[in-house]
């Protein structure tokens, strides 16, 4: 189990921020950005990669396999900076709950 640093204070974790995985092999995560519906696919698949990389590994091989992340990290990197990455690979989305009402603006 990896909980994840406090935005706010990057030496304390958080509760609700966090990553595990099973004896049988499965993961759990909340609170990260894979799983939020407003995050890009791009960094999704990123960030989902990493993890997956981390569910094959043996328990005790995991922290020596850093650099293994930062060359995935650095992949996407430059995918973003090569301009390699299609816009709706970019897109945030946002969910909007309420209906539309419409504003008129008095000049």
């Amino acid at each position: 189990m990896a909980f994840l640093p406090s935005k706010g204070n990057p030496e304390s974790p958080v509760a609700n921020r966090y990553f595990g995985l099973f004896k049988s092999g499965k993961m759990k995560a909340r609170g990260i950005a894979f799983r939020r519906s407003d995050t890009p696919p791009l960094i999704q698949k990123a960030q989902l990669r990493m993890l997956e990389f981390y569910q094959k590994q043996k328990m005790w091989a995991i922290m020596d396999q850093d650099s293994k992340i930062l060359d995935l990290l650095l992949e996407y990197s430059l995918i973003l900076k090569d301009g390699q990455a299609k816009n709706e690979d970019l897109a945030i989305g946002k969910r909007i709950s309420r209906s539309l009402m419409l504003i008129r603006w008095i000049a």
